[in-house]
């Protein structure tokens, strides 16, 4: 039986795998959610499978999304992920990722994750 799929991801594997495994499921693990809203940052003007296949790089890179330690990098680190020749980064993106983290602390230091206010936010969305 042949798998049903969206015709923007077939014929390439990791396009396939991202389809049937995570395209358009709820994101509950906090080092998925972080790490989709990052590569999704990093993908301004660039295709989703060109992220998809650095997708491991960036996760290498980024200490596997780990939005704590994200949250602590020192220029030191920064610099060292614009000189990281397996993903391809700007000041401007590797800034904005410790930025991210950093509008989320309000949030965060009221819930114990980054996916703690969303399920608040789906309930405040449904109709009576």
């Amino acid at each position: 039986m042949n798998k049903k799929r969206c015709s923007w991801c077939v014929g390439d594997p990791i396009y396939e795998a991202y389809h049937d495994k995570e395209w358009g499921r709820d994101v509950r693990e906090d080092s998925t959610l972080f790490e989709f809203l990052i590569l999704e940052g990093f993908q301004a003007g660039l295709s989703w499978i060109t992220i998809l296949k650095k997708r491991g790089a960036f996760r290498e890179a980024f200490d596997q999304f780990d939005y704590k330690k994200i949250a602590n990098y020192n220029e030191d680190k920064l610099e060292a992920l614009l000189q990281n020749k397996d993903i391809f980064l700007s000041c401007c993106a590797a800034t904005r990722c410790v930025s991210t983290k950093t509008a989320l602390s309000a949030p965060l230091e009221s819930a114990s994750s980054p996916n703690a206010p969303v399920p608040a936010y789906r309930s405040r969305q449904r109709a009576p």
